[in-house]
């Protein structure tokens, strides 16, 4: 068995991703930590431990060759990123609606 220490930001996803290979892993993530559920609100520094196997071994071993941690963005900083998508869609692709 594995800890995991959850980093600011990171979403149930981001460490299913992070600790299993995939998104698939949630499933595992919430089996391997009773009481959490797919709409948990993580905090940063919270511990969560890793018992199953990866769902995508390929994708784990890059990860963790590569020291790659996922962390979701906040709407703010996506927006900062790539501009409105929800308010200029036919501009950030070129599209005539």
């Amino acid at each position: 068995m594995k800890t995991v220490i959850v980093e600011d930001r990171q979403t149930i996803w981001d460490i299913a991703v992070q600790e299993y290979g995939g998104v698939d892993g949630v499933f595992q993530l919430i089996e391997d930590n009773p009481g959490l559920t797919i709409g948990s609100d993580l905090q940063g520094g919270q511990l969560l431990k890793i018992k199953s196997a990866p769902v995508n071994a390929t994708v784990l071993a890059y990860m963790q060759l590569n020291n790659v941690k996922p962390v979701s963005l906040t709407q703010d900083e996506i927006v900062e990123l790539n501009g409105d998508f929800d308010n200029d869609f036919d501009n950030d692709f070129n599209i005539d609606i």
